[in-house]
Parts: structure tokens; C-alpha cells; sequence
């Protein structure tokens, strides 16, 4: 072998080295690690996920517009007592004091958690309002230092630790936090308005803006408020009725905000599951960023109530006519009175169904008949069959047939 056959080798083994170190450097310096992989619901449903308390295994809520974690009563052996409380505010404004316990750790994934501060509530209102049996909820500051991906194509909802590239097409907002505890906060403009909008993973409407933004979008001709009232559940677990509009024009995150469904507050504007489900998004708290991308396709979030003229309410293992709408609606017309008990819907018997099976026969019945099974008085022996005329798409992303002020 000569000089120049030698010298060009030893190139191409240098070559051949570099490229599989470029390769292992990619693929263990890069790429983020996988804290927590867990199914996403693709409805307007606050994410769950599985948490590791002692030697219970226990589903709860995600919500990044918390600030501390939240355990049901049955759950209160677990906390040890402090002399610390919580100032929590209500929905509808109200303060009150909560005395505060130590969860001495939990796990959430591979991720393990120390000496979280958690409060005691009843979440039966929580699972009779959602239809989903969970014992509690995390809040966002057990996501420092990793991200949230919320990957709605995939159905997939990831806990990653490491470095997250932004993805190519994706856009991205500053984050910052709120002043009350850390929640995270993005600002936006609605028509000339700046707006702190919390991302509020718990909350499953649109978004909510202030009254006065409310007024002022009036006024400009710029929303709508039909004679519609909506429902919000509070820290308490109360279903309180809220006022609710939709923009009749507008862009927010690139998405059209033409007939997109808001709900008025007295606190903080969030942004909701509603909302999310237009988007991909991750949650970067290591970066504070928000990386997102419009989805192509996604399907509208749809107002059951609306719909049906009906509230369900999933109590004890029941499904619940709640509510009917006042002046008649499709339920109403079927023969449904407040308080029936539905044993089954559209072919599905009580013991499968629960919130998200309801949303998603509701929503595949838009414009059609849905047959209802049900018993009135607790009398088992009578079960009585009605079909209902479910109404046409009720989605929170159109209002633009409502043009009632």
C-alpha cells in the first residue's frame, strides 16, 4: 500500500468514526426522555393520568391551572397534617380557607414527586360533572423542568425531560407565571385587547374572557351573547351557570375565531380543552415556551346539551337526566323528565357509559334518532323506550347561527 492509498483509508476511517459518533451523540444527547406515555381522550375532556401514592395506583386529573394538588376525602390518610392552608377563590369569586396537608412523595411515571402540598375535597361532584371516575388532581408545578405534549393525532398525551427542539411548522409563545403560585400564562391580543390568558388544562370550555372584554366585543359588534346559559364546575365541585358568547370574527393562534365559543368570568381568562383540541401543542416549562401547530382536521368540540336539550348527570353508577332545557328541547319531547334514569343509549347499557362514551354517541348521532331506554321513580319493572331527535351539530367552535344578542 502506498502513501496516498494510506492516507485515503485513514480519511475514510475517520469519516466512517465521526458518522457513528454523530449518530450516538443524536440519538442519546438529543433526543428527550419519556417520563410518562398515556392515552388522550380527543374530546374536551381534562387529561388524566395514572399517580403512585404509597402502594395505590389512582387516576387524576392534569391541570395546569392549579397551583397545588387536590385528594379526595378518601384518600386523606395519605397527607400529613401542617399548619399550612390555601386561600382558594370559587368560580363565582367567593375566598375561602383550606387547611393544606404534606404528601410525603408520589409517582408520577418515572418521575417521583417529594413533599407536595394537596388540600381534601369531595371529587364525586367533579366525577358526576365529567363522567370519569378520578381521585384527585396534579397541578403544573410537578411539571417543572419537563414539558407537556398533548399530541391529539396520535391520541397521545407524554411527560418529556430533556431538551425539546421545536418541531418544523410549529409556531411558539413565551410563557411566564402567574403571580398567585406559578400557573402558566401566554399573552395574546383579541381585537386590540391584550390578554393574559392561563393555560388551564382542567377547564374543558373554549376559553373565558373578562365582562368587560365581553362588553366591549358587543359593542364593537365583534361577539354575540344568544339567551343560552352555560355551566362551569368551581374548586368546590359546584355546577354554577355561566354566561355564554361567541366571537363573530377574529384570529387567535392562527385559528379562525368566527363563531368560536367564550364563557364570561370573574377571574383569570383561560384557555380550555375546548380550545386545545384545534391544536398539537407542547408545554416546554424548561424553555417557557409554548410550541403549537393547527391541526388539519380536527373534530369540532360539540355541545351535548345543546343538542339533546338535556344535562346528564353520571351519579352512583347512573346516568341522570339532570336538567332539561327550558322551553322544550329533543329530550323533552321524547318524554324524558328530570330525574329518569337512562339503563341505555344508542345500543350501549348503563354499565358502559360514562362521560366520554355519551359525548362521542351524541356527537355520531348529530341530526338523527337515538334510541333511549330508561326508568322513571326507581321502578325496575317499567322500563320505558323512547327515541330522541338529537339536533344538528352543536359545536363550540360554531356559533355563528346564534346572531341573538
Amino acid at each position: 500500500m502506498n502513501i496516498l492509498q494510506w492516507r485515503r483509508g485513514l480519511l475514510f476511517l475517520s469519516a466512517v468514526l465521526c458518522a457513528e459518533f454523530a449518530i450516538v451523540r443524536v440519538s442519546l444527547g438529543e433526543e428527550p426522555r419519556v417520563i410518562l406515555s398515556c392515552p388522550l381522550k380527543n374530546i374536551p375532556l381534562p387529561p388524566m393520568v395514572p399517580v403512585r401514592m404509597q402502594e395505590a395506583s389512582v387516576m387524576m386529573m392534569l391541570d395546569t391551572g392549579a397551583t397545588l394538588m387536590k385528594l379526595d376525602s378518601r384518600f386523606a390518610d395519605f397527607l400529613v397534617k401542617t399548619d399550612q392552608t390555601e386561600l382558594a377563590t370559587t368560580a363565582n369569586g367567593v375566598q375561602m380557607l383550606l387547611p393544606l396537608g404534606l404528601v410525603p412523595s408520589f409517582q408520577l411515571g418515572s418521575k417521583k414527586i417529594t413533599q407536595a402540598y394537596a388540600s381534601v375535597v369531595s371529587f364525586q361532584p367533579f366525577q358526576e360533572f365529567f363522567g370519569v371516575e378520578y381521585q384527585g388532581s396534579v397541578p403544573y408545578s410537578v411539571l417543572v423542568g419537563t414539558a407537556l405534549k398533548l399530541d391529539f393525532d396520535s391520541a397521545i398525551l407524554e411527560i418529556l425531560d430533556g431538551k425539546i427542539d421545536m418541531p418544523p411548522d410549529w409556531s411558539h409563545l413565551p410563557v411566564a407565571l402567574s403571580s398567585d403560585g406559578g400557573c402558566p400564562l401566554v399573552h395574546l391580543t383579541v381585537h386590540g385587547a391584550d390578554v393574559d390568558f392561563l393555560i388551564d388544562t382542567g377547564y374543558n370550555g373554549c376559553c373565558s374572557i373578562s365582562a368587560e372584554l365581553a362588553q366591549k366585543l358587543l359593542a364593537a359588534d365583534q361577539a354575540v351573547m344568544p339567551s343560552l346559559q352555560g355551566k362551569s364546575l368551581d374548586g368546590n365541585g359546584t355546577v354554577t351557570a355561566g354566561k355564554i358568547g361567541g366571537f363573530k370574527s377574529g384570529t387567535l393562534m392562527g385559528k379562525d375565531l368566527k363563531g368560536v365559543e367564550f364563557s364570561v368570568t370573574e377571574g383569570t381568562p383561560k384557555l380550555g380543552m375546548s380550545w386545545f383540541l384545534a391544536f398539537n401543542l407542547i408545554l416546554d416549562t424548561r424553555q417557557s415556551k409554548l410550541f403549537y401547530k393547527l391541526r388539519e382536521n380536527p373534530p369540532p368540540p360539540i355541545a351535548p346539551e345543546s343538542m339533546t336539550g338535556a344535562v346528564f348527570q353520571f351519579a352512583k353508577e347512573k346516568l341522570v337526566i339532570a336538567r332539561l332545557r327550558p322551553g322544550g328541547g329533543p329530550a323533552q319531547t321524547a318524554g324524558l323528565q328530570v330525574g329518569d334514569v337512562v339503563t341505555r343509549l344508542g345500543g350501549v347499557d348503563h354499565l358502559h357509559l360514562d362521560g366520554p362514551t355519551v359525548y362521542e354517541l351524541i356527537a355520531k348521532s348529530s341530526g338523527k334518532r337515538i334510541e333511549c331506554e330508561y326508568i322513571r321513580d326507581g321502578d325496575l319493572k317499567n322500563v320505558r323506550h323512547s327515541v330522541i331527535e338529537v339536533g344538528k351539530t352543536k359545536s363550540r367552535w360554531d356559533f355563528s347561527g346564534d346572531q341573538k344578542n
